[in-house]
């Protein structure tokens, strides 16, 4: 991102208007960058509103705002259909005694925003996990199949499952069993979480929603997950939920949730952007403390947390994950899937074409893996953690 758009498209979400536009008046160019940048950052249906208020007319390119409007039409259908599939889902939950929280999504966007107007790729679902045995049959019901690297990976070494059927474009569900992320996904104990849930309604359905504390540790982590590819919503969103929760929210059950499970490395940096990009209501003596805890967590969840390496994660569940055998399954069904995954998430389809995209796949994650512990070697020596 432009360090010239960076500051219009913050001034644009916290009210500011065009106060952070350069001087001169802004050519071509630079609106074609700011609307890539709007784009990659998930923000052009809240930034589109503000440009078409009157004080701004003419000033944007009209090519600009008629492609924000195609975009937000594109959204708008989108929605429709999530939005239909989320009410079915969360019905046949509802009577079959399922509990069900909804994550980001349309969820978060009626939280939050109070419309479903939101990028979104899939429906993400929290669930218990004494309850994601019984989730397969469900979805087969509902005309979706399952995707998992090899039978039974995702219950042993993942947060969630993943369900999938093409309808107007691939729909994709998610149940997460958990709100954190590998390597620190059983580290967090989900009773409490559960607790703190409170009954709401989605897409006009009755169903859970996550605490304020328990949402703002999610979106952390989910920021944390995602890395350097974090769009600039997700830090909005976070701010906007600490502002709305501002006198309910509890930092006394936020920092005790966090310190409990080690998370001050991968949530502190999340807290500390949301803070300096959004102005959010973060206490400066929590924030302080977070910062603290997280220096002094030695280990791989610093080093997860402070790496620039791509695929950091899961160099650190193997790592995580105790005992040789399971380390050895772990790491083969991530080199070796099975010829269904292959052709699923490649769109193979040959036995050729499937034994070609396992060669390949060996020998990129084999020179990702060495490449990851090189660099990972070199930061603990630099940290001297």
């Amino acid at each position: 991102m432009s360090p010239d758009h960076l500051p219009l498209l913050l001034g644009l979400l916290k009210g500011e208007g065009f106060s952070r536009l350069p001087p001169s008046r802004p050519e071509h160019d630079f609106w074609e960058g700011f609307l890539q940048a709007a784009s990659r950052n998930a923000l052009i249906p809240l930034i589109r509103p503000k440009l078409e208020s009157p004080e701004m007319e003419g000033r944007v390119p009209t090519a600009i705002m008629e492609t924000m409007k195609e975009e937000c039409a594109k959204l708008a259908a989108r929605r429709m259909v999530l939005a239909d599939e989320l009410r079915h889902i969360l019905a046949v939950f509802e009577s079959g005694g399922i509990f069900c929280a909804p994550m980001r999504g349309l969820a978060l966007s009626e939280r939050l925003h109070g419309h479903g107007l939101r990028p979104m790729g899939d429906i993400d679902l929290m669930v218990r996990r004494e309850d994601v045995r019984r989730l397969p049959p469900l979805f087969a019901d509902m005309g979706y199949s399952e995707m998992d690297r090899r039978p039974g990976f995702a219950r042993a070494y993942s947060y969630s499952l993943e369900f999938f059927k093409d309808r107007l474009g691939w729909t994709i569900v998610e149940p997460h069993w958990t709100i954190a992320y590998p390597p620190f996904s059983s580290r967090l104990d989900m009773e409490p979480v559960w607790r703190r849930c409170v009954r709401a309604s989605v897409c006009g359905i009755r169903t859970w929603s996550l605490g304020a504390e328990d949402l703002a540790l999610h979106l952390c982590l989910h920021a944390a997950h995602r890395g350097k590819d974090a769009p600039l919503l997700w830090f909005y969103e976070l701010g906007r939920l600490l502002e709305l929760e501002r006198e309910a929210f509890d930092w006394n059950v936020f920092m005790f949730t966090v310190r409990g499970a080690g998370l001050e490395p991968v949530t502190a940096p999340a807290l500390r952007k949301t803070k300096d990009w959004m102005d959010a209501p973060v206490p400066d003596s929590f924030l302080r403390s977070l910062e603290n805890g997280a220096a002094s967590r030695g280990g791989l969840s610093r080093l997860v947390a402070e790496s620039p390496l791509d695929g950091s994660e899961s160099l650190a569940a193997f790592f995580a994950i105790p005992g040789a055998l399971p380390k050895l399954r772990y790491a083969l069904s991530l080199l070796f899937p099975s010829p269904r995954f292959m052709k699923i998430e490649y769109g193979l389809t040959g036995p050729w074409q499937i034994s070609l995209g396992y060669a390949k796949r060996l020998a990129y994650l084999a020179s990702e893996a060495m490449k990851g512990v090189l660099a990972l070697g070199r930061y603990a020596a630099k940290t001297s953690i």
